[in-house]
């Protein structure tokens, strides 16, 4: 009896530690979230009770902080390599890795970001609203490469950019550039042109002219998107 009231006692001790541990873990991370949004400015620290902040860590290592609201929707999320985007209810991929903070809203509608991109280099803060994006300021990971500013809605769009061509400010419309300041240089334009033969190239079958053109409208002039269109078999 004496040694299964024992067994029984340190039984009883392991659920005990259990508990206590789970619930050490669940304290740190809300109050590792509460100081990240903090930092970010989307909580206001001042309206969170003592009794969260008093446990306070040094560090907390983590590779996804994940933030729901009372109907358990995902609001924000922390992460080291975050999902694919969802689109009225449709997967869609990022094409690269990504890091960084997600925004959702009381849908669980992907809103925004603040990401890093590992294939690419690039870190952008993208503002969506339900269904496509409609704001992006990015930095690529270059010196040289500079950084751009753009706004759009369906296939009209303002943007400004500055690189190792110089600044430039350029708005479409229908999905065609209608302004661009300063022009495109012959260089730009010879290299504009190189880089979309480079990709057409590998497309198979290989797509009308038509297509080319509408592909490459949106990054130079017409007059410039016909002259390399037609100056080769694409």
């Amino acid at each position: 009896m004496r040694d299964e009231s024992l067994h029984d006692r340190l039984a009883a001790c392991e659920r005990r530690v259990a508990t206590l541990q789970r619930a050490l873990g669940v304290s740190l991370a809300v109050v590792a979230l509460i100081s990240l949004l903090g930092v970010m400015g989307l909580v206001n620290r001042a309206a969170v009770p003592n009794s969260i902040l008093q446990d306070v860590v040094d560090s907390l290592r983590v590779r996804e902080l994940i933030v729901v609201d009372d109907s358990g929707t995902v609001r924000a999320r922390v992460g080291a390599n975050l999902p694919d985007a969802m689109i009225r209810g449709r997967r869609v991929p990022r094409g690269d890795k990504v890091a960084g903070v997600m925004l959702y809203d009381g849908e669980g509608v992907e809103r925004g970001g603040y990401v890093t991109f590992d294939r690419s280099g690039l870190v952008a803060i993208s503002l969506d609203n339900r269904g496509n994006q409609a704001a992006l300021f990015a930095a690529d990971s270059t010196p040289v490469s500079g950084g751009t500013a753009r706004l759009w809605r369906n296939k009209e769009w303002v943007e400004m950019k500055a690189d190792q061509t110089g600044p430039r400010f350029s708005a479409g419309r229908n999905g065609s550039i209608i302004f661009m300041q300063p022009t495109m240089s012959a260089q730009d334009a010879a290299t504009m042109c190189s880089e979309l033969k480079s990709e057409v190239a590998q497309i198979r079958p290989a797509p009308p002219n038509s297509k080319v053109l509408e592909w490459c409208r949106p990054h130079a002039t017409d007059g410039e998107c016909r002259k390399c269109v037609g100056s080769s078999k694409l």
